[in-house]
């Protein structure tokens, strides 16, 4: 069935390639803007005026005298369509794979695109799972991009990110396949400049004294530590608002107390004491391994890099 792509007038591999950033940059002037200084206006003329002639040509091409709409023209700016959306993800899969089997023939490494929030790119990803991944597969190209959970979900669909890091709970199995299990625990971080010793188990009461480093805002991790000063009758002592659990971690080692994940312990200096408080444990959260499993019919691959990933 494929011999009625061969030759036609419409249909190219550069064609799907400028349906694919078309589809990545959100519309036809992001992908024409992608990579240009914002004084090249001549070259953004022509990017925009090429990537609109050949998604025209597509249209063409699919829909003969009816065309089809891969994009939607009623929008400013132009968007795909449901339709161009979905080609765009065909087309993305299918040259992903003939990248990564170029890439093994010639270089032995596939590329390899992991969405991940920041905390967990810093004190998971980057320490634990890129030794692993180098190892088993040396001259691998990564790239580990900081994004919210509802990005992770939408690229790990369209096809833009190879692998995710996502709850357990928030994983559809009719979607995702998944590997490894990685349980954040929170955990009362202070320097032992601070507090040469804390009672064994701490409580609330102990820690209230504490000039405490918190997230900004009003998110479930903040407000689950408020609850819990609440309860014990103590208020805490928040002294710094950051606008990131990184940027906490950050705080800690400069004299501040916090309540952050364990994983954050590994990359403390020695000095850095972090005790288990009960009452956070809502706070508790699984973390695993997700990828498409219709990609992973393009990129067999995925499979091999998901076992490494696992074993961390």
């Amino acid at each position: 069935m494929w011999e009625q792509f061969i030759g036609q007038k419409g249909f190219s591999l550069d064609r799907l390639a400028t349906l694919c950033r078309v589809a990545e940059c959100g519309g036809i002037m992001a992908a024409a803007r992608q990579g240009l200084p914002a004084s090249d206006k001549t070259t953004l003329q022509h990017r925009q005026s090429q990537y609109s002639r050949q998604i025209a040509e597509l249209e063409g091409f699919l829909g003969g005298e009816s065309r089809m709409a891969l994009l939607d023209r009623s929008t400013k700016p132009f968007r795909l369509s449901p339709e161009g959306a979905e080609l765009a993800r065909l087309a993305r899969n299918f040259l992903v794979g003939l990248d990564d089997f170029l890439a093994e023939k010639r270089e032995g490494s596939p590329r390899l695109v992991i969405g991940a929030g920041e905390r967990l790119i810093q004190w998971l990803i980057m320490p634990e799972m890129l030794p692993k991944l180098r190892a088993k597969f040396p001259g691998m190209t990564s790239l580990f991009l900081n994004r919210q959970t509802q990005d992770i979900v939408k690229g790990l669909q369209d096809g833009t990110l190879d692998f995710g890091l996502l709850r357990r709970g928030l994983v559809n199995a009719n979607e995702f396949e998944t590997a490894g299990s990685w349980v954040e625990t929170y955990h009362f971080f202070l320097s032992r400049r601070l507090r040469p010793k804390l009672p064994a188990p701490p409580t609330v009461l102990n820690l209230g004294r504490y000039p405490l480093a918190v997230l900004e805002g009003g998110g479930e991790t903040r407000a689950a530590i408020e609850r819990l000063f609440e309860s014990a009758g103590v208020k805490p002592n928040i002294q710094l608002e950051c606008s990131s659990l990184t940027q906490v971690a950050q705080a800690v080692e400069m004299g501040y107390a916090a309540f952050l994940p364990h994983l954050a312990k590994g990359r403390m200096s020695a000095d850095i004491q972090a005790h288990r408080v009960a009452g956070l444990e809502a706070l508790d959260v699984e973390q695993t391994l997700a990828w498409s499993k219709e990609r992973a019919l393009y990129r067999p691959v995925l499979r091999k890099i998901a076992e490494a990933l696992a074993a961390v």
